[in-house]
């Protein structure tokens, strides 16, 4: 069971996987039943806003293609998802390899694909009960990864979106126990653009957000990076702390860790 606004009047709707969706009317005091045009639970669905008011979309990518759907009020209507270049999702095992996030702030989300055949980004764009998808012209980074080598083993590979220059854009971080790396969003035009990055283990690198797939202790609150795990518990505090001014340092200014507190 999942929890979100499906038809933007301010009001929490429930998604169950059954598959349904019950739409609250704060006329009648009760749900309305909406029948999900595919199994809401589904690891390969994904949710997304797909108008500029807030009204829920819903996509499901199989072996080579990529379907959605808006909820218009009444009930889902397919989206004419046109575009002008061809998104690869080619197998079950990459479907953790996508995302939807409003990249350009038009309150519509545009999809990250990021997998061992394509690593791209798709402007989304709201029509009258439809939803398009025009290549963006830029990509994730590497060694950026939304998952682990080759998008085959599913497992986390240590990508965070974090605002790290506080302008409402999401800028990137990533690092994992062989490599590490800082960018920052810089609009559609241009993409996201390398501040620094390098090996783990070297002396300006970044705390590991994942290890082997697996998560490291690291949360982003109050303009800092933070790390809690058994090898910060000798740290003031017990945790790792780094400013997200120092993360956007070049690799030639050594990351301070200990001056800043919570």
């Amino acid at each position: 069971m999942q929890l979100a606004d499906l038809n933007a009047d301010g009001y929490i709707d429930v998604l169950m996987g059954t598959p349904g969706a019950g739409v609250w009317n704060p006329e009648r005091n009760h749900f309305d039943q909406f029948t999900l045009p595919v199994r809401g639970g589904s690891p390969n669905v994904r949710w997304f806003t797909a108008t500029p008011e807030g009204k829920a979309g819903l996509a499901v990518a199989g072996d080579g293609f990529l379907k959605t759907w808006i909820f218009n009020g009444d009930g889902w209507v397919q989206a004419n998802n046109a575009h002008s270049g061809d998104i690869i999702i080619a197998a079950a095992a990459e479907l953790c390899a996508y995302r939807f996030r409003d990249l350009n702030g038009d309150g519509v989300s545009d999809l990250i694909l990021n997998n061992e055949k394509q690593s791209a980004v798709y402007l989304g764009y709201a029509g009258k009960s439809s939803f398009r998808l025009n290549p963006g012209g830029f990509a994730l980074p590497r060694p950026g990864m939304l998952i682990g080598k080759d998008g085959k083993d599913g497992k986390d590979a240590g990508l965070r979106f974090v605002d790290l220059d506080a302008d409402g854009d999401d800028d990137l971080i990533f690092s994992n126990e062989k490599e590490y790396g800082v960018w920052r969003f810089d609009g559609v035009l241009a993409g996201w653009i390398k501040v620094r990055s390098g090996k783990a283990g070297a002396p300006d690198a970044i705390p590991s957000i994942v290890e082997h797939g697996r998560n490291n202790g690291v949360w982003f609150h109050s303009g800092k990076m933070i790390q809690a795990n058994e090898f910060s518990a000798g740290k003031k505090d017990l945790i790792r702390r780094v400013s997200f001014k120092d993360l956007l340092k070049t690799r030639t200014d050594r990351i301070v860790w200990e001056r800043y507190i919570l």
